[in-house]
C-alpha cells in the first residue's frame, strides 16, 4: 500500500501500540518505496528490536527529502540507538530529531 502513495509527504503512525513487531518492521521496510515522505512519526509504537532499527537506518539513508524523525516513548536503548548514529550523521537535510522518553 504504502508503495502506492508515492507523494506522500507525512506518515503519522504514533500510539499505534497494537501494532506487533513484525508489522512495525514491514511498515518500516515499505517506507523506502515512498522517496517524497519528509515526516515520520514512529513515536509510542512496538520499535525496541534490531530489525526495526536496522530498517529505520536504512530508511534514512535511502530518504532524501526526509525532515522530521520522531521516535519517542519507542523503548529504544543505546545500542538500539547506535544503529542510527552514522545514518543520521550523513543525512543533513534532516531538521528535527525527536527521540526523548525512550
Amino acid at each position: 500500500m504504502l508503495s502506492e502513495m508515492r507523494s506522500l509527504r507525512k506518515l503519522n503512525l504514533s500510539n499505534n501500540v497494537q501494532l506487533s513487531l513484525q508489522a512495525v518492521v514491514e511498515i518500516v521496510a515499505a517506507l523506502k518505496a515512498v522517496p517524497e515522505l519528509q515526516d515520520v512519526d514512529l513515536s509510542k509504537l512496538n520499535c525496541n528490536a534490531v530489525e526495526v532499527f536496522k530498517e529505520i537506518a536504512d530508511f534514512v539513508i535511502h530518504n532524501k527529502h526526509l525532515r522530521s524523525l520522531a521516535l519517542q516513548r519507542t523503548g529504544m536503548t543505546d545500542a538500539l540507538a547506535n544503529y542510527l548514529t552514522e545514518p543520521l550523521v550523513r543525512a543533513q537535510q534532516i531538521e528535527t530529531l525527536k527521540f526523548d522518553f525512550n
